[in-house]
């Protein structure tokens, strides 16, 4: 048996139109459940009406991802292109999301994005490495929104970050969330950002990581946000 109950699960795969993610996210998830059956919440979550299984999908230009939550006692053969396990000792994971950026040098610049976007906390933060600590924050951001299905604004209103993420390891962050940060290409420019939701946690050693802010900016959400505006998206995107 593994050190922990819990796994994440993380598929990748090209993609060639955003049309095609649901039929690879439905690829995905017959690993796991019979004929699954896929929704999708008013605000755009999807989940499975046929079943308890905590997953999300993010896409940025070419690179799709799903990250799936598994147990220790579910009989899969399976092997995901990451496997990553979960430091909890018991208790069913409430909720996952998870985000995928890449960046082009044609992004535009990190600094007016996070004077805009950011708190003065996390704005303190890009001192230095602006560009890795923006996306850093920017995905824990994307990923919360996911995992609690409120989208960016909520994520915004309820996220301030005032130390630095950690890549490769799980931080815990006030009292039942937790983000895993790592690289994706040897180039480090892919980042995946994944945020759980477990009913108690272990304390974190210094004090909660988020505290609340008063007021949200209003950010229209989207995958790949910070993709140039040459890719079509809405010019009311963050980019």
């Amino acid at each position: 048996m593994p050190p922990f109950p819990w796994q994440i699960h993380v598929w990748r795969s090209p993609l060639g139109h955003r049309s095609e993610s649901r039929q690879r996210l439905r690829t995905v998830l017959a690993r796991y459940e019979t004929s699954p059956q896929i929704g999708v919440t008013p605000r755009g979550k999807p989940y499975l009406r046929n079943a308890q299984r905590n997953f999300s999908v993010s896409h940025c230009r070419s690179h799709w991802v799903c990250a799936v939550a598994v147990h220790s006692d579910e009989n899969h053969n399976l092997v995901p292109d990451l496997r990553i396990p979960l430091p909890l000792n018991g208790g069913p994971i409430l909720g996952l999301g998870c985000d995928l950026e890449y960046w082009r040098p044609q992004h535009r610049p990190w600094d007016a994005l996070a004077q805009r976007y950011f708190t003065a906390a996390e704005q303190a933060l890009l001192t230095v490495h602006t560009k890795e600590r923006f996306f850093q924050i920017w995905t824990r951001k994307e990923s919360y929104g996911k995992l609690t299905g409120l989208g960016l604004r909520a994520a915004f209103a309820e996220l301030n970050w005032h130390t630095l993420p950690r890549t490769n390891q799980w931080q815990p962050c006030g009292d039942r969330h937790w983000f895993y940060e790592t690289r994706l290409e040897a180039t480090g420019d892919g980042m995946l950002t994944l945020a759980i939701a477990a009913p108690n946690p272990p304390p974190p050693a210094s004090p909660p990581e988020y505290t609340p802010v008063d007021a949200a900016p209003t950010v229209a959400g989207s995958e790949c946000p910070t993709e140039s505006q040459s890719s079509g998206r809405s010019s009311a995107s963050p980019q």
